[in-house]
């Protein structure tokens, strides 16, 4: 499903729960094609020059050899993993609307791009 990595920072196993739930949202995002081979990276770093501020990266590899990542930073992990949660969403649904045909925009920028 996923790989978390914590760095300069231990995650609690409530952390560790809440974070494998929202995975499962994300997926949700992603056309059916791409949940079952999609892998999920999210790195968990504590800034270590003196600030407390934690850093969170996701990365999705998605079919394709494209990838979707987002990164965040703020003084809590859940506030910094939602920010970043959001933005690699918002790249899943793109992702979509470009694949999956008859969706979104994608279909209608193919169709009526300009030469």
């Amino acid at each position: 499903m996923g790989n978390i990595t914590a760095k300069n920072y231990d995650l609690t196993s409530d952390e560790k729960a809440y974070i494998k739930a929202k995975n499962l949202r994300i997926i949700n995002c992603l056309p059916r094609h791409a949940k079952k081979s999609a892998e999920i990276m999210i790195n968990i770093d504590k800034a270590a020059k003196g600030g407390q501020k934690i850093e969170v990266e996701i990365i999705i590899n998605v079919p394709g050899k494209k990838e979707l990542v987002a990164h965040a930073s703020s003084d809590d992990l859940i506030s910094a993993y939602e920010v970043a949660e959001n933005k690699v969403k918002a790249q899943a649904r793109k992702y979509k609307d470009e694949r999956v045909r008859g969706r979104g925009r994608g279909l209608l920028r193919k169709v009526f791009r300009r030469r």
